[in-house]
């Protein structure tokens, strides 16, 4: 059975997610404590790794971005707060947990478009994508969820790891160069904008 990790701070939050959980007869354990949830992470097999962030608390963006820095390929999910609805928190558990993570030496594919996790390289219809390192993470990030519509802020925390600042247009001018060698003319728009909402990668219908 599928095992699930929570790490959040708030005990309400929790047990909701808890809740929706239980329905998909998933198996959890929640850690309200950051530090041992980071432990937990890290020596237990997850299927999923829920974070939820806590103005009071938990640093949930630094937390993923932590866990990835340690090797940690564990399909994450950092909730927005509020968290959202519980048909929301059903769909998106059931859509992570469709997801198979990429462990090294794997690939990330969506259409025609590749991503070497080993090589950190790039590929779409065969040919090599001069990327720039940050525009292979903020690739890497919009794959990683792919058909999950992905804020900002939520870009910018997983890439460069702390806080977005509301007043730059760094995600949108790294959007745009990523947008030119991946959506180049001829190939079908993989990266899309949600105007005042942010991006998300689908592949075509």
């Amino acid at each position: 059975m599928s095992r699930v990790l929570i790490i959040d701070s708030d005990t309400a939050t929790a047990r909701q997610l808890g809740a929706v959980l239980q329905s998909l007869g998933l198996e959890w354990d929640w850690r309200s404590d950051p530090r041992e949830g980071l432990e937990c992470a890290v020596g237990g097999q997850y299927a999923l790794i829920i974070l939820a962030p806590s103005p009071a608390g938990l640093d949930a963006a630094a937390m993923a971005s932590t866990l990835r820095a340690l090797g940690v390929l564990t399909p994450q999910w950092v909730l927005d707060n509020p968290p959202p609805a519980p048909a929301d928190l059903l769909a998106g558990v059931r859509r992570l947990l469709q997801a198979r993570p990429a462990g090294p030496g794997e690939r990330l594919r969506l259409a025609n478009l590749e991503l070497d996790l080993r090589q950190r390289q790039a590929h779409r219809a065969g040919q090599l994508l001069a990327l720039q390192p940050t525009e292979y993470k903020v690739l890497e990030c919009l794959m990683r969820h792919s058909g999950t519509l992905l804020s900002r802020q939520r870009i910018f925390e997983t890439v460069w790891g702390y806080r977005f600042d509301p007043g730059t247009n760094l995600i949108d001018v790294h959007i745009a160069r990523l947008r030119r060698k991946v959506d180049r003319p001829g190939q079908i728009a993989l990266i899309r904008t949600v105007h005042g909402r942010g991006y998300l990668m689908v592949a075509p219908a």
